[in-house]
């Protein structure tokens, strides 16, 4: 899809078991996930999270067709900070404004503080 469309970003959010049944091992699901970046136009960016399983399918990928790669991490994040945890979510900081974030789950947010960035 992404050799029809020829977006200039990608996001990849994980590699992830979903597809272990079709695709036998995570680095099978790594190198499928990593096709997006054969339809990137050369200079786009495609965005993965620093502890993305198998990050060196995506390394060598990116070299082949010329893309970017950024990584992002929450910890690391310049936009997104949490402040509290909570039981029912998270009391955070996005740019300058504190947010209840009443949904649970870090990797939800290491996603969105990837957007931010």
């Amino acid at each position: 899809l992404s050799s029809m469309a020829l977006p200039d970003l990608a996001f990849v959010t994980n590699v992830g078991p979903a597809h272990i049944e079709n695709l036998g091992s995570l680095k099978n699901i790594a190198r499928a996930k990593s096709e997006i970046i054969e339809g990137l136009k050369p200079g786009s960016a495609v965005f993965v999270p620093h502890s993305l399983e198998h990050r060196e399918v995506f390394l060598q990928k990116i070299k082949k067709f010329k893309v970017n790669l950024i990584s992002f991490s929450l910890s690391q994040s310049r936009f997104l900070k949490v402040l509290k945890t909570k039981s029912t979510g998270f009391e955070i900081r996005v740019h300058k404004s504190k947010i209840q974030w009443d949904t649970l789950g870090l990797k939800i947010l290491e996603n969105l503080s990837g957007v931010l960035e």
